[in-house]
């Protein structure tokens, strides 16, 4: 599984390195490396890889970030952004899958990442500031509002905004808390 549109050599090898298999149910394990949504529960999913590698790159992370990774399901996106990220925070709502993702990271070996149980719309404040925020699901405008309170100045959250098939992946940047926002492309 290779994403295309994503030419950071940094995103594809963590994605090569990261068995995604293993953050699915059995039975989602043979297409896994598919580049397509995998149900994590009946009203989630995690992203395909193209999407989520797309995302990454867009927010251009560094190895001195730190991230915040809201809605990480079985923490498949919390891995990728830990081999990207000096430190990174999954926030999990589901208690069933942040505690998957909590036994499972551990056995891969990564250790610059915390799994949090709790709303995915308070974040962490404990762990706050974040350089980068990325949101895993869509949500409406008004409701990341908590979320941009948490990131540096000159810090970047990223958020897939609208619903159904009308879906965009956009940029909030934090200058001085006045937060620009920016289209980059449709996540449908």
């Amino acid at each position: 599984m290779m994403p295309r549109e994503v030419s950071d050599n940094r995103i594809l090898e963590a994605m090569v390195e990261i068995p995604r298999h293993l953050f699915v149910e059995t039975k989602w394990e043979k297409v896994a490396y598919s580049d397509a949504k995998l149900p994590l529960t009946p009203t989630r999913a995690m992203l395909q890889p193209e999407v989520l590698g797309k995302i990454l790159q867009e927010a251009n992370i560094s190895a001195t970030d730190k991230v915040l990774d809201i809605a990480c399901g079985s923490g498949y996106s919390t891995a990728i952004i830990s081999r990207l990220a000096g430190w990174v925070v999954g926030v999990e709502v589901d208690k069933e899958l942040a505690y998957r993702a909590s036994l499972l990271l551990p056995k891969l070996q990564l250790n610059n990442l915390a799994i949090k149980h709790g709303e995915l719309l308070a974040g962490d404040h404990s762990a706050a500031p974040f350089n980068k925020i990325i949101i895993n699901i869509p949500i409406e405008h008004k409701a990341i509002e908590p979320l941009l309170a948490q990131l540096i100045n000159g810090g970047k959250l990223f958020v897939i905004e609208g619903c159904g098939k009308v879906t965009k992946l956009v940029e909030y940047l934090n200058n001085d808390n006045n937060y620009s926002r920016l289209e980059l492309f449709e996540a449908a």
